[in-house]
Protein backbone atom coordinates (compact mmCIF):
# COMPACT_ATOMS: atom_id res chain seq x y z
CA UNK A 1 0.00 0.00 0.00
CA UNK A 2 1.23 3.18 -0.95
CA UNK A 3 -0.10 7.01 0.74
CA UNK A 4 -1.53 8.78 -1.72
CA UNK A 5 -3.00 12.29 -1.81
CA UNK A 6 -5.52 14.64 -3.50
CA UNK A 7 -5.10 17.91 -3.49
CA UNK A 8 -7.09 21.08 -4.27
CA UNK A 9 -7.66 24.42 -3.69
CA UNK A 10 -11.08 27.04 -4.66
CA UNK A 11 -9.64 30.19 -5.08
CA UNK A 12 -11.67 33.74 -3.97
CA UNK A 13 -14.76 31.93 -2.44
CA UNK A 14 -14.10 33.35 1.53
CA UNK A 15 -15.47 36.60 2.51
CA UNK A 16 -12.52 39.22 2.33
CA UNK A 17 -10.64 36.81 -0.28
CA UNK A 18 -8.72 33.90 1.18
CA UNK A 19 -8.75 30.83 -0.37
CA UNK A 20 -9.78 27.07 0.56
CA UNK A 21 -7.53 24.07 0.64
CA UNK A 22 -8.37 20.49 0.83
CA UNK A 23 -6.85 17.16 0.84
CA UNK A 24 -7.69 13.19 0.75
CA UNK A 25 -5.40 11.43 2.09
CA UNK A 26 -5.70 7.45 1.45
CA UNK A 27 -3.82 4.42 1.07
CA UNK A 28 -3.72 2.32 -2.05
CA UNK A 29 -2.30 0.58 -4.67
CA UNK A 30 0.10 1.87 -7.33
CA UNK A 31 -2.33 1.61 -10.03
CA UNK A 32 -4.86 3.04 -8.75
CA UNK A 33 -7.27 0.58 -8.86
CA UNK A 34 -7.92 -0.16 -5.72
CA UNK A 35 -8.13 2.52 -2.22
CA UNK A 36 -8.83 2.61 1.68
CA UNK A 37 -10.59 4.31 3.88
CA UNK A 38 -9.20 7.37 4.56
CA UNK A 39 -6.30 8.40 6.99
CA UNK A 40 -6.85 12.47 6.95
CA UNK A 41 -9.15 14.72 5.29
CA UNK A 42 -7.90 18.17 5.89
CA UNK A 43 -10.12 21.50 5.03
CA UNK A 44 -8.47 24.55 6.16
CA UNK A 45 -8.71 28.43 5.35
CA UNK A 46 -5.90 29.86 3.62
CA UNK A 47 -4.37 32.85 6.13
CA UNK A 48 -3.35 34.56 3.11
CA UNK A 49 -4.73 36.17 0.19
CA UNK A 50 -3.76 34.31 -2.95
CA UNK A 51 -2.99 36.18 -6.05
CA UNK A 52 -3.87 33.35 -8.56
CA UNK A 53 -5.61 30.27 -8.97
CA UNK A 54 -2.41 28.47 -9.26
CA UNK A 55 -0.85 30.51 -6.51
CA UNK A 56 -3.80 28.80 -4.40
CA UNK A 57 -3.39 25.14 -5.76
CA UNK A 58 0.14 25.43 -4.20
CA UNK A 59 -0.08 26.68 -1.36
CA UNK A 60 -2.71 23.48 -0.80
CA UNK A 61 0.20 21.43 -1.66
CA UNK A 62 2.29 22.64 0.22
CA UNK A 63 -0.55 22.37 3.10
CA UNK A 64 -0.73 18.36 2.64
CA UNK A 65 2.68 18.07 2.31
CA UNK A 66 3.23 19.48 5.65
CA UNK A 67 0.49 16.89 6.98
CA UNK A 68 1.86 13.66 4.91
CA UNK A 69 5.43 14.30 6.40
CA UNK A 70 3.80 13.99 10.30
CA UNK A 71 2.35 10.48 9.09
Amino acid sequence: MILQVDSDAAYLVRPEAPSQAGGYHYLGNQAKTQFNGPILVLAKTSKSVMASAAEAEVGALYMNAQEVVSI
